[in-house]
């Protein structure tokens, strides 16, 4: 949610790299677009967040059969390269 906070031009300048660090594929996203509300903002994250769903969990999925493979041929040591 948008508030004074942070609307405050430090507290943006000092978290926008925080903020698209955790979500990477939001500053591609977002690039040319312009937001003058709050609710339209919220939507179209929010829509634009549920087109990334399937190939998110898909994606996933596949990663854990990955780490699990990994893990059992360490022995349980997941830590080991």
């Amino acid at each position: 949610i948008i508030n004074d906070r942070f609307l405050d031009s430090d507290y943006v300048h000092t978290n926008y790299n925080f903020i698209f660090h955790l979500f990477p594929e939001l500053e591609n996203w977002q690039g040319g677009q312009s937001f003058q509300e709050n609710e339209a903002t919220q939507s179209k994250v929010k829509a634009h967040f549920a087109s990334l769903a399937a190939t998110f969990f898909k994606d996933g999925i596949g990663n854990q059969v990955y780490r699990y493979d990994k893990c059992l041929n360490f022995h349980g040591d997941y830590d080991k390269n």
